[in-house]
Formats: structure tokens, sequence, C-alpha cells
């Protein structure tokens, strides 16, 4: 009996000892778990950031885009400006020539 006694003493100290490292790998595990959620939280941080800024970029661009269509258009504006201003000129310079001739006369 007192050697099933201390083969059953043995088989419990070796359960215990398998027990008490099973509940240190669980631990560590926790630990791990832990800085993993604190990575994993900082990552959602950063991600929803760069979304942030994303949806600001984007933004100026449409605005930039806006910008450059209307610069587009005012220089058509002006380029048609320009031509009739140079059309004027002609003109002018026609109707002078015309009054210097009837001045002549």
């Amino acid at each position: 009996i007192s050697r099933r006694l201390e083969e059953s003493a043995v088989s419990v100290t070796r359960h215990l000892a398998g027990v008490e490292t099973l509940n240190w790998q669980v631990r560590k595990l926790e630990s791990e778990n832990s800085m993993l959620e604190e990575v994993l939280k900082e990552f959602e941080d950063n991600l929803r950031n760069a979304q942030q800024r994303e949806r600001e970029y984007q933004g100026k661009i449409e605005e930039y885009s806006k910008a450059a269509v209307e610069v587009a258009m005012i220089r058509e504006d002006n380029d048609y400006l320009k031509q009739m201003v140079d059309a004027l000129v002609k003109e002018n310079e026609k109707m002078s020539v015309k009054l210097e001739n009837c001045e002549a006369l």
C-alpha cells in the first residue's frame, strides 16, 4: 500500500508540475495576447487616421480639379478677349487711316 501511495504521490506531483507548466504557458500567452491587442489597437488608430487623411486629400484633389477647370476656362476667355482686342486694334487702325484720308481731303 505504501508503495502504491508513493507512486500515486509521485504521479500527483508530476501531474501538478504539468499543471503548473500549463498555467505558466497560459499566463505567457495571455501576456502576449495583451501585447498583440495593444499593437492591434495602435494599428486600427493608425488606419483610421490614414483613412481620414485620405478623405481630406480626396477633397483637396476635387477642389484642385475644379480650380484647374476654372483656370482652363479663364484662359480660354482670355484668349478670346485677346483676339477681340486685336481685332478692335486693327479696326481702329483702319478707322484712323480713313479719318486721316478724310482730313486730307
